[in-house]
């Protein structure tokens, strides 16, 4: 979070947009949708529109390193919208609201500061003993409260947008589920337990879809230890699951209603085991990126 600005600047930092995983300028368009609902602010790309200048991408960005290194969803949001306030018409690229500024635009932000703001900018000089330099005269433009930050009057409704927002695409987490489906008694002591693993959530268990291909976007895996009881099938503890889609596909990617088949049901997979005796079998299910779940079965 940054200020000031009232926009949102996603990554890619130093490529085009054609260069983008489709599926994540998707997501990202979502973020934007929900971002301009909650807060007025528009979503840019970092390469197409906060350059300084052009074809020269910034370096030590944050945001793209998250998100290439991390597959975050990152982005940069720079807080308070001055642009609007000061009835500024939405430039392109959004860079320029920076520099291109006119007489009218400065006289626009002295009377936002002197009607909202209390005067916090704009002071008048006066006079002041300094104890090295003597008589000196102090005041002039202090940009802290204004334009680094909204005046004290917005800061409460710039909180609670961001909030609103945050929220909102905190929600887009994956949400991974363990169900028991069913226990069959096979005779011989052998019991039958069938399991659904499934994400509820909005986004794959690897987060973003870029994300599948780092070494450390770990798939699900589901282990089982028993009490009393031993584990015939499969043989092994650790069973790997692999990733589970998320029922979201972010905005216009896709879908269409001359086209209303859907992607298949790449969100959950049955998992059975067949286990001997009596006693109790503990199965856990998770990654290191979306946690773990825990569940205890009677068996015998």
């Amino acid at each position: 979070m940054h200020t000031f600005g009232g926009v949102v600047i996603r990554p890619l930092g130093d490529q085009a947009d054609s260069k983008m995983d489709a599926t994540d300028l998707a997501m990202y368009r979502q973020v934007e949708a929900w971002m301009t609902e909650h807060t007025g602010y528009p979503t840019v790309s970092g390469y197409h529109e906060f350059l300084y200048e052009p074809d020269k991408p910034l370096h030590g960005d944050l945001s793209d390193w998250a998100y290439r290194q991390r597959g975050c969803l990152a982005y940069v949001v720079e807080l308070w919208d001055l642009f609007t306030q000061l009835g500024i018409a939405r430039k392109k690229p959004f860079v320029d609201h920076y520099s291109q500024l006119e007489r009218k635009d400065f006289l626009a932000l002295w009377k936002m500061d002197r009607d909202i703001n209390e005067g916090r900018m704009f002071k008048t000089w006066r006079k002041a003993k300094h104890p090295q330099l003597g008589d000196v005269e102090v005041g002039g433009f202090d940009g802290r409260i204004g334009i680094s930050n909204p005046p004290f009057s917005k800061l409460a409704e710039t909180c609670a947008s961001q909030s609103a927002a945050f929220l909102r695409v905190a929600a887009l987490v994956p949400q991974v589920a363990l169900e028991l489906i069913s226990t069959e008694d096979l005779g011989n002591g052998h019991t039958r337990i069938e399991l659904r693993v499934a994400n509820r959530g909005y986004f794959g268990t690897y987060g973003l879809s870029s994300a599948k291909k780092l070494t450390h976007s770990e798939p699900l895996r589901l282990t089982t230890a028993g009490d009393g009881v031993t584990l015939v099938a499969p043989l092994e503890q650790v069973t790997q699951i692999g990733h589970l889609e998320g029922w979201g596909t972010g905005l216009h990617h896709g879908i269409s209603i001359f086209m209303p088949w859907t992607r298949g049901n790449g969100s959950e997979k049955h998992i059975a085991l067949i286990v001997q005796g009596k006693g109790s079998v503990q199965v856990r299910v998770g990654s290191c990126r979306v946690g773990w779940l825990e569940m205890a079965l009677a068996v015998g």
